[in-house]
């Protein structure tokens, strides 16, 4: 092969390129370092110099040593990166393992180096046909067809199938008889027979003051605030906050069970509440037991560390018994003598000297 060079008028070379692969020549060049092209058409061709390590790595291929051969034709590929018979090579070693896609792709490369060679594009078909085959194998399997079974086989099975299950649901659809008139029968229209309007009482109120129905709609601050206090001990208790920005005066409705003190979870909520927001001055505290209003009182800020705080309980706590209160004395001779029993005044007898008074309750002079 002549390489590509610019001629001058005196005939010589100045700058060479491979006539195959265009890679730029140095001087005194036999063979391309690329492709091995060589760069005379007087000197032999790469293809014998790398005969024998070709011929080697064939025969290790034959021997059924696959990895040997492998790196035999990749260490030529190294150096004559365009051989397309080592492509070919490295194909065939890629097609006794198995890995048909690997073999396509060394095949492709081989015959883009070599279009004309027939033996190339044989076997490059081949394994097209093998990756296809096995894409449509793997296909079946997946969907559950019969691997054995070809495509234009089962195709009109499965349509038969189709419409022998379509015409067996057809005849086994229920047929409603056509409706045949009465004689002597007048019948109102479904649509004519006027129900009565029958409208529900009610429920009966059963709170004495109904709780807002807790909703996440609200200002910024209660939605603020009511997360706040649900984070804090007793506060997932509580349904929702309302603030009377006119007052000050923020309204904590809470839930309790069967065995919850309602009393204690308001005192514990009512300081939790003053705590979380500084500016409020009064805490009203609503408690819900089985959703209807069990509880109601006041905290104050002022004195809501005391031991009871709490004011306005609803319902009013009842005394326990042997607490009852003495009522005010009306009188001086009201007041018992000690020991808790009053003497009578007596009514017969002899009344003492000087008072005056007879036994029938007169007056003397």
């Amino acid at each position: 092969m002549a390489d590509l060079a610019v001629q001058g008028s005196q005939g010589k070379t100045n700058d060479a390129f491979c006539e195959r692969c265009f890679a730029p020549l140095a001087a005194g060049d036999t063979y391309c370092p690329d492709c091995g092209a060589p760069v005379d058409a007087s000197a032999p061709d790469a293809d014998s110099a790398v005969h024998s390590e070709l011929a080697q790595a064939n025969l290790l291929r034959l021997r059924g040593d696959l990895d040997g051969s492998e790196k035999a034709l990749i260490a030529i590929l190294r150096r004559y990166p365009n051989d397309p018979l080592a492509h070919e090579m490295l194909g065939d070693v890629c097609a006794e393992r198995g890995e048909i896609d690997r073999a396509k792709e060394w095949y492709e490369l081989a015959l883009d180096l070599s279009p004309d060679s027939a033996d190339i594009k044989r076997k490059l078909e081949t394994a097209g046909t093998t990756v296809t085959q096995q894409a449509t194998a793997d296909t079946a399997e997946t969907l559950g067809l019969p691997p054995s079974t070809p495509p234009a086989a089962w195709w009109p099975l499965a349509g038969a199938g189709a419409l022998l299950l379509l015409a067996i649901a057809v005849a086994a659809w229920p047929k409603s008889p056509s409706p045949s008139p009465l004689k002597g029968t007048v019948s109102a229209p479904v649509a004519d027979v006027v129900k009565p309007d029958v409208t529900p009482d009610p429920a009966p109120i059963q709170n004495p003051t109904p709780a807002p129905a807790p909703s996440p709609v609200g200002s910024e601050e209660e939605r603020k605030l009511l997360t706040e206090l649900q984070a804090k001990p007793d506060g997932s208790h509580v349904q929702s906050v309302v603030l009377d920005p006119r007052t000050q005066a923020i309204v904590v409705t809470f839930d309790i069970g069967e065995t919850d003190d309602a009393h204690v979870l308001a005192l514990s909520l009512g300081r939790a509440t003053l705590e979380a927001a500084p500016a409020v001055s009064m805490v009203t505290l609503r408690a819900l037991r089985a959703g209807s209003l069990s509880f109601a009182a006041d905290l104050a800020r002022a004195g809501s560390d005391g031991s009871d705080p709490l004011t306005n309980i609803w319902p009013a706590p009842v005394a326990p018994p042997g607490t009852e209160t003495t009522p005010p004395s009306t009188g001086p001779s009201s007041s018992p003598p000690a020991g808790g029993a009053t003497t009578p005044p007596a009514t017969t007898g002899t009344p003492p000297a000087g008072s005056g008074t007879s036994a029938g309750g007169s007056t003397g002079p």
